[in-house]
Parts: C-alpha cells; structure tokens; sequence
C-alpha cells in the first residue's frame, strides 16, 4: 500500500515536471524577434533641422565722466536728492492719526454684509476675518492701505486707498467692497 502511494506519487511528480518543462521548449524570443522585424520595417522619420540663431548684439560701455559707474552703488547725498524730489508736493498717509480696528485687515478678507439707515445716516456692516461684525460709515479707515470710505450704497463701499508709487511716493487707488448674498 505504501509502495502503491510511493508509485504514485512519483508518477505525479514526473508528469509535473514534464508539463513543467514543456513551457520551457517553445520559442521565447518569437516575440521580440516580431518587434523588432516590425520596427526596422518602419520608414524612419525626417528630423527637423537645427534652428537658426540671431548672432548676438554686443554693447559697449562707455564711461562719461559725468554720470556714475551703474557698478558702484549710490551715495547717501545722492538718494536723499532724488527722493525729495519724488516725495514733494504729493500725497501723503496722515501718520499721526490713530488707526482704526479694520485698518488691520486687507480689503479683500473684509466682507460688506449689508447695509443700515437711520436719521439721514448710512452705516455699512462689515464681516472681519476673526468673525467680528463692524458697523462703519463714511469718513472712517479700512484695509491695510490707509483706505478712507468715500461713499455706501445698497450694493458696494466705495473706498479711497493710498498706495506706495515705487518711487518714494504715495498714488490714490480707487477699491471697493461688493455685497456678499
């Protein structure tokens, strides 16, 4: 009986083995050896050809005894010139004042809400980024530009902000702030 299962057994195995084997014996490379037939009877395509470049423009720095190296960098004398001449006469932010709790805000996290009206006077009720409601009319400050409230309507707080120029000096931006529904 023993001998029997042995018998078997070795006969199981000995067909696995050949099944196993008979994997083996096909062709491997019949599909590669397809590829690659199929590509080299591909027509090979135009490469396109390099292309042509502007001969570079050279400049010649030539020194004037009347104006300063653009290497050296600019005398104290020299930038305090230039900016009174920007700064003067322009408008300027009124630091002295006291800054207002929206002034701490940019404009555009500040939400108008609606507006209130009693007795002739418009207030507009503003949504700050901490949740905070403000009730602020005309003539009062918000946003990060010294911006002053110029007018409330149904729909939007027109505002009047001062802005840095570039060069040394203040420009006035019109800004605004539309209904949110």
């Amino acid at each position: 009986m023993l001998a029997d299962r042995m018998h078997s057994l070795v006969v199981v195995m000995a067909l696995a083995a050949s099944v196993l084997l008979s994997g083996c014996s096909e062709n491997i490379m019949s599909d590669l050896e397809r590829y690659v037939n199929a590509e080299k009877s591909k027509k090979a395509g135009r490469i396109k050809p390099v292309p042509e470049f502007k001969a570079y423009d050279s400049y010649v720095y030539v020194v004037d005894q009347n104006s300063r190296s653009p290497f050296e960098p600019m005398q104290q004398e020299e930038m305090v010139s230039n900016k009174a001449e920007v700064v003067g006469g322009g408008i300027t932010p009124d630091s002295n004042r006291n800054r207002e709790s929206l002034e701490s805000f940019p404009l555009d996290t500040l939400r108008y809400v609606g507006s209130l009206e009693r007795g002739g006077n418009i207030w507009a009720i503003i949504i700050s980024p901490d949740s905070l409601i403000h009730k602020i009319q005309v003539g009062n400050y918000i946003g990060q530009n010294y911006g002053k409230i110029t007018n409330i309507s149904d729909s939007r707080v027109d505002v009047s902000e001062l802005v840095p120029n570039g060069m040394g000096g203040w420009i006035e931006r019109l800004a605004g702030l539309s209904l949110i529904e």
